[in-house]
């Protein structure tokens, strides 16, 4: 737990699972999950997100504060994918998950991660 609380970027989180897994073997579902677990804990780190709850169409999270250039830039995807996301009051992006697999979500907000470029 402790290793995987203190990680520096996902590709930490990559490094312990291949570790866990030249130790121990295939992981077992509960480990695969608390790692994208943690997967989705950093990157709301990074992006500054407070607030995030999942539906069962759409994850929603609450954005603290968005600095001016990527306001732009969520505006931009917000053109660019309006199927995909929504801008709703108070800083809230609603994010198109499709299905509740724990790794699709991490998918999802991982590809807003990168698109904002944060």
């Amino acid at each position: 737990y402790r290793l995987a609380n203190n990680v520096s970027d996902l590709s930490d989180l990559d490094e312990l699972r291949m570790d866990l897994q030249d130790q121990f073997g295939s992981l077992p579902p509960e480990v695969i999950n608390f790692l994208i677990h943690m997967s989705i804990k950093w990157l709301c780190k990074e992006m500054k997100i407070s607030q995030l709850s999942v539906g069962p169409k759409n994850l929603s999270i609450k954005i603290d504060s968005i600095p001016e250039q990527k306001l732009s830039r969520l505006l931009e995807l917000l053109a660019l994918y309006p199927k995909e996301y929504k801008l709703l009051p108070s800083n809230k992006v609603l994010i198109n998950h499709g299905d509740l697999y724990y790794e699709n979500l991490f998918n999802k907000l991982h590809s807003f991660y990168e698109r904002m470029r944060f």
